[in-house]
């Protein structure tokens, strides 16, 4: 946002025009991580076991104060088992698995360098930056090997999980990637929308590109 935006006078250039300064408020914010549950790592025969012995139905429910307090004890008998049985999904501040402080790290002092060859534009400061931007990649190649390395030493020791990434490989893998997809659209008189790939293209060379026709 705009901090400051006024005239500055005291600054003369023998000029009709005045001078503006103007100073902007630029703040980073972290994105706010939501916690889950991994579901796909809960352990189904311990959840099942403890269903079929907490679960279990043992006097009748003739009225409705009995069934909402068998409600409740549902209710409360799961959560308390989900808890047990269910670990919580680990967030990552980074978009990519393997990043961590010491990749941040590096390429801040990359950046930096970078800063100071352009405001120096010396020879000295241009082989700082490309000698620290080898160190840099070089980091960043080798964080990315070790935790390539473990996610293959943690599937290689899940049967599930081996399975699962050997059908990734032999269907997905090999698949070409999708084409990027944006929203229905629709003609000036709102009388016909374009769901499909070849409508969209067709109302678009239309709109745009009827004159090359």
């Amino acid at each position: 946002m705009i901090y400051k935006c006024k005239m500055k006078t005291d600054l003369h250039q023998k000029s009709d025009h005045l001078s503006i300064v103007t100073k902007l408020c630029l703040r980073t914010f972290f994105m706010q991580l939501t916690t889950h549950w991994l579901w796909k790592k809960i352990n189904t025969e311990a959840l099942n076991t403890h269903l079929r012995i907490h679960l279990f139905i043992d006097h009748s429910l003739d009225d409705k104060t009995a069934i909402n307090d068998r409600v409740a004890e549902i209710t409360h008998v799961l959560q308390e088992i989900i808890k047990k049985f269910t670990s919580w999904a680990k967030s990552l501040n980074w978009a990519w698995d393997f990043w961590n402080q010491i990749c941040l790290k590096v390429v801040m002092k990359s950046r930096w360098l970078w800063v100071i060859w352009k405001s120096q534009s010396t020879l000295k400061a241009w082989n700082d930056y490309l000698k620290y931007n080898d160190y840099k990649n070089k980091i960043i190649k080798e964080t990315k090997r070790l935790h390539f390395k473990l996610q293959m030493h943690e599937l290689s020791n899940k049967l599930k999980s081996i399975w699962c990434f050997a059908k990734w490989v032999r269907i997905e893998s090999q698949l070409l990637k999708k084409l990027s997809q944006f929203s229905s659209l629709k003609n000036n008189d709102f009388n016909h929308i374009a769901n499909s790939f070849e409508e969209k293209t067709e109302m678009l060379w239309k709109k745009f590109f009827s004159s090359l026709s």
